[in-house]
């Protein structure tokens, strides 16, 4: 097998990295505006700051509870990520719809966790265009997958997913907090779902 040029000017490499840089900036404009709008709609400078930070410290422990399964070396990570995420994820938002109530302010956390979405991918599209010019197997493989399939980086389709189902679901379990189970299932069928489309 050939190995790929590693050289940082190969117009491959180039357009991967831009695409990284150009996927980051479009979920940061995405959840800007999610967050400019919901901001708007309470016209409360307070209380959009407390919904903001509930959020993020929200998002922060669903982040923080993947992370610590993922660490215990799971047999089938994606599926147990998938799982735990869901069930963490209805959960804290059942909690934050503790403080936050009306379609408005769910907007702002869904905006928030888009926002945290962006900044994932923001980090991960910084890795890629690093671990372009790595020499190395890892470095290899990262070229590899640059000519041959572009960048690696999160699906549009999984971003914008994951927030809009969060929004509803600080909409909805406010209401009927007594969904919360049906919601974490939906929440891990949708991410088990989008895991499989991203895998084929």
């Amino acid at each position: 097998m050939t190995v790929p040029d590693s050289s940082a000017a190969n117009p491959e490499y180039l357009a991967s990295a831009k695409q990284a840089r150009q996927r980051a900036l479009l979920f940061a404009v995405t959840a800007l505006v999610v967050l400019i709008i919901g901001a708007i709609l309470v016209a409360d400078v307070t209380r959009v700051a407390s919904i903001i930070g509930l959020s993020v410290l929200g998002w922060a422990i669903v982040q923080l509870i993947g992370i610590g399964y993922l660490r215990m070396r799971p047999k089938n990570p994606a599926v147990g990520v998938a799982i735990v995420g869901g069930i963490a994820t209805a959960l804290t938002v059942l909690l934050i719809t503790f403080f936050s109530s009306g379609f408005d302010e769910a907007l702002l956390v869904a905006g928030t966790w888009l926002a945290g979405g962006a900044l994932s991918e923001a980090v991960r599209g910084s890795r890629w265009q690093r671990a372009l010019g790595e020499k190395g197997i890892s470095g290899d493989v990262v070229r590899t997958l640059a000519i041959h399939t572009g960048y690696d980086g999160t699906p549009l389709s999984s971003f914008l997913t994951g927030g809009i189902l969060v929004g509803i679901w600080a909409w909805l379990l406010d209401v009927l907090p007594w969904v919360t189970p049906f919601a974490a299932l939906v929440h891990c069928t949708v991410a088990l779902g989008l895991s499989a489309k991203a895998k084929a």
